[in-house]
Formats: structure tokens, C-alpha cells, sequence
């Protein structure tokens, strides 16, 4: 307790009240600052991922195709073969 006048030892009670509260909610925005740095990380980490599929499809897309070609053109050749024999 305080010395002094009743309404100074409220007034200090009331301080410290308040300063626990905002140690609290200082220690809850470091929490929630540590959690959003976290965060960003694995968003880097998932762009990472998904540019890394992107360019692996990219680069399939031309052996795909040139395979369906192969394969169209192999089955063309197969219907003809068969029409002949």
C-alpha cells in the first residue's frame, strides 16, 4: 500500500494495474509478431514450391506434347495398317 492520501494510494494501485495490462498486451503483440514471421516463412517456402511445379510443368508441357504427337501419329499408322491388312 502507499503512503500518503487514500485517493494517491488508488491513483498508484490504478497505475500499476494498468502497467501489468499493458505488459501483457505488449507480451501478446510480440507473440502475435513472432507468429506472423512465421507465417511469411512459410508463405516463402510455399511460393517456393509452387514456382518450382510451375517451371517442372512448363518445362513438360513441350515432351507431352510431342509425345501425344507420337502417339496420334502411331495410332494413325496402326488404322491404316489395319485397313490395309
Amino acid at each position: 500500500m502507499y503512503k500518503g492520501s487514500p485517493a494517491l494510494g488508488n491513483a498508484m494501485s490504478d497505475i500499476d494495474e494498468k502497467m501489468k495490462e499493458i505488459k501483457e498486451v505488449e507480451r501478446r503483440v510480440n507473440k502475435l509478431y513472432e507468429m506472423i514471421k512465421e507465417l511469411r516463412l512459410i508463405v516463402q517456402s510455399q511460393t517456393k514450391t509452387l514456382d518450382s511445379i510451375s517451371n517442372t510443368m512448363d518445362a513438360m508441357q513441350e515432351p507431352v506434347e510431342k509425345g501425344l504427337a507420337a502417339m496420334q501419329e502411331g495410332e494413325a499408322l496402326y488404322m491404316s495398317a489395319k485397313e490395309v491388312g
